[in-house]
């Protein structure tokens, strides 16, 4: 049974691969994905999508170079993890069946082009959307606050709330490296308007660095904390474990 992909998201990916082709490089956004190509790994058991790889190429590789690797599974660039340096490459897959998926990877990790060639896996995480407007604010004694997990025996403040609701993002970091775990802590300098003036990571037993360099990249993009009316910078410590 051929699998139908709706009408928007087709745009969309039409749109990507022609900007795509156009620059000679990939879009710099990931690649979106609808779910009914979302399949079940028989080896693993986790959720990837049926229509898409993720590649790393060796260094010093060119577009037209990546293009040409590309070519050899009729596939194309529709998008790019700019903090791990993955491309993200739309397949032919039109039954979405998983022996025909790892074909194609089988036969892309052989060129001499690519370094590395994984399933995109899709995490099972949701992301709760908060309305900063409905909480009550609560009364802090100092602009050094600690995270909701070091204050559990308080009710959570407005601040605690987003953190807690930001962390999530960090798990695209992770996807990408199925099976890693491990903690770090970061420490945050808030700007009065809310957003991320600079991030720094304390410590960390993560072994990959590309996990570390992606999570501080993604922090330092949050930018919903509530402002400071008295135009203080705030800091805040808080650790992510996975």
């Amino acid at each position: 049974m051929i699998r139908k992909t709706s009408l928007p998201l087709l745009l969309i990916l039409m749109t990507c691969t022609a900007a795509a082709q156009k620059s000679g490089s990939a879009v710099l956004v990931p690649a979106p994905y609808d779910s009914v190509s979302v399949i079940v790994s028989p080896e693993t058991g986790k959720k990837i999508v049926c229509n898409q790889l993720q590649v790393i190429f060796r260094d010093g590789v060119r577009g037209d170079q990546r293009r040409s690797a590309v070519n050899t599974i009729n596939g194309t660039i529709a998008g790019y993890l700019d903090d791990l340096d993955i491309y993200q490459i739309m397949v032919p897959n039109r039954k979405c069946e998983f022996t025909a998926l790892k074909q194609l990877l089988e036969k892309l990790s052989k060129h001499k082009s690519v370094s590395q060639v994984s399933y995109r896996v899709v995490e099972e995480r949701s992301f709760e959307k908060i309305d900063v407007g409905k909480l009550k604010p609560q009364r802090h004694g100092q602009l050094d606050m600690q995270p909701a997990e070091r204050k559990k025996k308080e009710q959570p403040s407005e601040m605690d709330l987003i953190l807690d609701n930001n962390k999530k993002t960090l798990y695209t970091c992770i996807e990408q490296f199925p099976g890693s775990h491990g903690e770090s802590e970061f420490r945050i300098i808030i700007s009065p308007e809310g957003g991320i003036k600079q991030v720094t990571l304390l410590k960390t037993n993560v072994k990959n660095k590309k996990i570390t360099d992606c999570m501080k990249f993604r922090i330092g993009k949050w930018n919903d904390f509530p402002p400071e009316a008295k135009g203080f910078d705030r800091n805040l410590e808080f650790s992510f474990k996975f």
